[in-house]
């Protein structure tokens, strides 16, 4: 039995940047469940599924146009110190959470701080890569 669009299943992953860092596994959370054609996953990697069998594994490549897409440099914003509360330790590297114009929440990471300013960058970490990932379908529910 091949997977279908309409599907659930079950399957184990592992996605790697081209210089061969994982960025994220199954292997410690165990399988990920989920529908094909949901919309719940990069559509890349939900429409790689579609013909595999249990027990099947196959390699894909999703570049960033097709992932996260492109960095964008409109999404590196600089905020006055003050809108932060005086208590807030600020660092290079640490991630804050923003909220947005249409009442959502998004997070964003320090890039810099400096006198009376924090520059943040709020592109999804994976904005800009192309993505690796090997997939095995364990089953389909």
């Amino acid at each position: 039995m091949k997977a279908k669009r309409g599907d659930t299943v079950n399957v184990h992953y592992a996605g790697k940047l081209k210089n061969g860092r994982i960025f994220d596994t199954s292997k410690d959370r165990g399988m990920l469940k989920f529908t094909i054609g949901a919309g719940r996953l990069l559509e890349r990697f939900e429409a790689a599924v579609i013909g595999m069998e249990p027990g099947e594994t196959k390699i894909i490549l999703i570049a960033c146009e097709q992932g996260y897409g492109p960095r964008n440099d409109n999404l590196f914003l600089t905020i006055d110190r003050s809108k932060f509360l005086p208590e807030t330790k600020l660092d290079v590297g640490m991630r804050v959470e923003l909220g947005i114009e249409s009442g959502l929440f998004t997070d964003a990471l320090i890039t810099e701080v400096a006198e009376g300013r924090v520059i943040l960058d709020a592109n999804h970490p994976l904005a800009g890569e192309d993505l690796i990932f090997g997939i095995q379908l364990v089953e389909i529910l």
